[in-house]
């Protein structure tokens, strides 16, 4: 037998067919002359070699495609959607020789005389950027100045502390929402306890949703696999 022929053993005789574009199925019986297999024979015959490993490999392809899909489209960058990203702030009452001041790109400055919070909203371009800086009463010189950015960012505190040679001490805590979830640190030093809240909310959703994700794929996984299963059985 050649090199690219496949032979399928009946009783009487082989079954031999070229592995190419056209091919033609034949018998060959012992007196050597070459008789066209009936179709449900051949597809008989064919039925017993054993495919099986292929069919698990195939399944196990399109496991790893959905699975990695579905994270693909919860994670990565450009894939999923953008969210805004809130700045909140912490001790600004404190600080009463200084004025503050938080501005977003192409908008007016606002003076922080609180502790509060601000949205840097969501873009499809180049990400929204804000600033935030003080000024001394009575020198009447800027501190240094903080800079935020939207990209797929989480939300932050910034627990200002003091202002030391018109530089801004602070510890800055990142807070889990939409865009990321991000490992919980400094939550003791938060007085406003509903940002904790919402931060473990935001978590708590990400992870629900992968689960959710993950069951679905091993759903459709499933059906697909009793659906081979079952229409190799009805052949």
């Amino acid at each position: 037998m050649k090199g690219n022929e496949v032979a399928v053993s009946g009783r009487s005789a082989t079954i031999n067919f070229q592995l190419s574009i056209f091919y033609r199925p034949v018998r060959v019986p012992r007196n050597g002359k070459e008789v066209p297999v009936p179709k449900a024979e051949l597809n008989h015959q064919l039925s017993t070699i054993n495919l099986q490993p292929f069919g698990m490999f195939k399944t196990f392809l399109l496991a790893l495609a959905l699975l990695t899909a579905s994270f693909a489209c919860a994670d990565v960058p450009g894939k999923a959607t953008m969210y805004d990203s809130k700045v909140n702030f912490q001790h600004i009452p404190a600080l009463k020789e200084y004025v503050f001041y938080w501005q977003q790109r192409d908008r007016d400055r606002i003076k922080v005389t609180s502790d509060t919070g601000f949205d840097i909203q969501s873009s499809r371009g180049a990400p929204y950027r804000a600033m935030f800086w003080g000024v001394s009463k009575s020198s009447n010189l800027s501190t240094d100045t903080l800079e935020f950015a939207n990209y797929y960012a989480p939300d932050y505190l910034l627990i200002i502390d003091s202002v030391v040679n018109n530089k801004i001490r602070f510890v800055k805590v990142e807070l889990s929402n939409r865009n990321e979830t991000v490992t919980e640190k400094h939550m003791d030093l938060i007085q406003n306890k509903t940002l904790v809240t919402e931060a473990r909310k935001a978590k708590r959703n990400h992870y629900t949703r992968i689960i959710l994700l993950s069951l679905a794929a091993a759903a459709a996984i499933g059906g697909i696999s009793w659906w081979l299963v079952r229409r190799k059985k009805q052949m």
